[in-house]
């Protein structure tokens, strides 16, 4: 599995010191926290300078990295920036989701690709690997987010969908979820709506050339 360029992330060289690694952590800290920034990048960020941090700062965690990172460069493999199974990288590709949504269109093999690649970003390993970190804010920002995506789906995988959220640990879980919930309704609604519409449209058609047939 590839790593990330820890020292990249916290724009160090490998040589920096354990107080160059801190005083480089507390600056991108400052920038990035989501208490000071509710960019939706900066948390994905905050959380990869967080882990790099953990790991460099700790001289076993650090020399196991070292070692890791070694053995790739010796086999020709390119360091990533990014881990592929964390948190953080799940919101990453949600976001990532969320943008394509900007430029594809509401056809039914659209809605079906989208439920199809959700299904597969939430599975059981990936809801685990989230429940794992524990960190309530990045949860919190996975669920409020994934619920964005409640009427470019089709209807019938909503139920799938809400029973995955149900399953990520957050303080604000329940909120959420009636947010969700709320959407569904609407969106339910919506789809009635533009079932009966031309129904409704043809009837007062009809209506008005009765009345003025009687004119």
């Amino acid at each position: 599995m590839l790593v990330a360029d820890y020292y990249a992330i916290l724009q160090l060289e490998p040589s920096a010191t354990p107080s160059e690694i801190k005083h480089a952590f507390r600056k991108l800290s400052k920038q990035y926290h989501p208490d000071v920034n509710q960019n939706a990048d900066a948390l994905v960020k905050f959380n990869d300078i967080k882990k790099a941090y953990e790991t460099l700062s700790d001289p076993k965690l650090r020399y196991a990295y070292h070692e890791h990172r070694w053995l790739q460069q010796a086999t020709g493999t390119v360091t990533k920036n990014y881990e592929t199974a964390t948190a953080a990288n799940i919101y990453k590709q949600l976001l990532q989701l969320e943008k394509k949504l900007k430029y594809s269109n509401a056809q039914l093999n659209g809605k079906l690709q989208l439920s199809t690649q959700l299904n597969q970003l939430l599975n059981q390993d990936a809801i685990a690997t989230i429940n794992n970190k524990q960190d309530d804010v990045l949860s919190n920002a996975i669920i409020s987010l994934s619920k964005k995506f409640v009427t470019e789906l089709p209807f019938d995988f909503l139920p799938t969908l809400r029973y995955k959220l149900e399953q990520i640990n957050c303080t604000t879980k329940n909120e959420t979820l009636i947010q969700y919930d709320q959407s569904v309704l609407n969106y339910k609604k919506q789809l009635m709506f533009d079932k009966w519409k031309w129904v409704l449209i043809l009837g007062i058609m009809l209506l008005l050339l009765l009345f003025i047939a009687k004119v």
